[in-house]
């Protein structure tokens, strides 16, 4: 399974609305009435200008004296910045911006916008898969968000610590602050936030390989981005999604379409991660439809973009999808230099979710040479960590569960470890027939081998025989 599909959308922070009531903070309440205030709200929101004019607009509207002397230009000039920098391809400038936000936070002594800080620097966390860092920074957001009442930086924050527990295959955690977060977005149906939760949900779905119940969540999510708009970001994470999860239904030739849809707004939004999605989505396609030249093109591709960011899930992910195509080409020699790659950087990941699969395609490349006993010590190894993955799972979802949430997910709870239960065992099973296969194989080799040296042997005798017959004619 790949998580990298949407994963911009689980941790992409939007302000296209805020839940307002009269009780709730809004930094945007006080940015309306100030100097070009709607102007920079306008600017705030729209995610699809293009990155110069956005840039230009930026430095007419508020000036660097502005930023210095009021949190509430401080917080509209670095995160509409982040933006602008993130679309162009600039990664670590965009996460500069955020911690200058932060700073500025300090420097004014305003808890809200210390909070906004850390809710995005714990989305930067995820990049170099430093998770405990990430939910130490989400923590520290929620708890500040409440002390002011910013219900929806308290949302916002619920949904990233969501994504950071799905990261870390804890699924019902996950789950449960998604509901969290899901319950305050509600308030406004017309919320973004209402169907990136939604297609939150089919992830988790997707995960567990309920992929009926995954298709219904990311429609619902697309119908909601059609009633109600969104940004290029969700079109195509939930475009991704769904072809993602048509090829999982055996659907994989309906898929098509939405990969296009999702490729044509993810090059709209000029976000680096949406289009890894994308080339993610596309590499998934061109393995299920067995066109492996297109496929390690694809791979090729996503490899050398995301070594130069070090984007090294995508690097780990594409390595191991490379060596699938190269093995079906009979490249065996080179998938097993990427998946060498992708073990080592799975190791510096600390992630245990490609393990198995990848385990799997290094039996299928020792078996393609002939190696079988390799093969099977390589499947053994597939089976164990799925083993581990399914078990550790299992303990994950159900461990310190919050009382309030107990009772309301507990059906919930059930189904998701139903289902999981079920597709990790069809998976075993499977993955048991394998090995024995290679077992038979490995008995077959060994025998052939052992019948080879006793018909050596015969043959060895029986040429004794007649040269010791040669020798008795040769003596009479």
């Amino acid at each position: 399974m790949e998580k990298i599909i949407a994963f911009i959308f689980l941790l992409g922070i939007s302000f296209n609305s805020y839940a307002v009531n009269t009780v709730e903070f809004s930094p945007l309440n006080t940015i309306e009435n100030l100097t070009n205030g709607e102007e920079i709200i306008a600017l705030l929101k729209d995610k699809n200008l293009a990155v110069d004019l956005k840039r230009n607009k930026l430095n007419l509207l508020i000036s660097a004296d502005q930023v210095e002397a009021s949190p509430y230009y401080a917080f509209a000039y670095y995160l509409i910045l982040h933006d602008i920098e993130l679309s162009n391809g600039k990664p670590h400038l965009s996460e500069k911006a955020i911690v200058d936000l932060l700073e500025a936070g300090k420097s004014h002594k305003q808890d809200w916008l210390i909070a906004e800080a850390k809710m995005w620097l714990a989305t930067f966390s995820v990049r170099e898969s430093q998770y405990h860092a990430g939910l130490t920074l989400i923590d520290e957001s929620i708890a500040l968000s409440k002390q002011v009442n910013f219900v929806h930086l308290t949302a916002r924050g619920y949904n990233t610590k969501a994504a950071l527990y799905f990261f870390q295959d804890q699924y019902y955690f996950a789950l449960e602050y998604y509901l969290k977060a899901f319950d305050i977005f509600m308030n406004q149906p017309e919320d973004p936030y209402v169907s990136k939760v939604l297609s939150n949900v089919s992830l988790i779905y997707l995960e567990i390989e309920e992929w009926d119940k995954a298709w219904e969540s990311n429609v619902n999510a697309l119908s909601h981005v059609e009633q109600f708009g969104g940004d290029y970001e969700q079109v195509s994470a939930f475009n991704n999604n769904a072809a993602f999860i048509l090829e999982r239904l055996g659907r994989v030739n309906e898929s098509k379409p939405y990969l296009i849809a999702a490729q044509k707004s993810a090059e709209k939004s000029g976000e680096l991660r949406v289009q890894f999605n994308v080339l993610i989505a596309w590499l998934n396609y061109y393995l299920s439809t067995e066109q492996y030249e297109s496929a390690t093109l694809k791979a090729n591709e996503c490899i050398a973009r995301s070594a130069k960011l070090a984007y090294r899930v995508f690097e780990a992910d594409c390595s191991r999808m490379l060596a699938k195509a190269l093995i079906k080409m009979g490249s065996v020699d080179d998938a097993l230099n990427s998946l060498n790659s992708a073990k080592r950087l799975y190791k510096q990941i600390g992630t245990q979710s490609g393990y198995a699969d990848m385990f799997n395609n290094y039996a299928l490349a020792y078996e393609a040479l002939g190696d079988y006993q390799v093969a099977l010590n390589y499947q053994r190894k597939a089976n164990e960590a799925e083993k581990d993955l399914l078990f550790d799972k299992r303990g994950k979802m159900l461990l310190n569960l919050s009382e309030t949430y107990k009772e309301k997910y507990r059906l919930q709870k059930m189904a998701l470890l139903t289902a999981e239960n079920d597709a990790h065992e069809a998976r075993l099973a499977e993955q048991d027939i394998r090995e024995k296969f290679l077992c038979f194989f490995i008995l077959v080799s060994v025998l052939s081998i052992s019948l080879l040296a006793k018909k050596r042997y015969g043959l060895e005798n029986d040429n004794k025989n007649l040269q010791t017959s040669n020798m008795e004619l040769y003596k009479q």
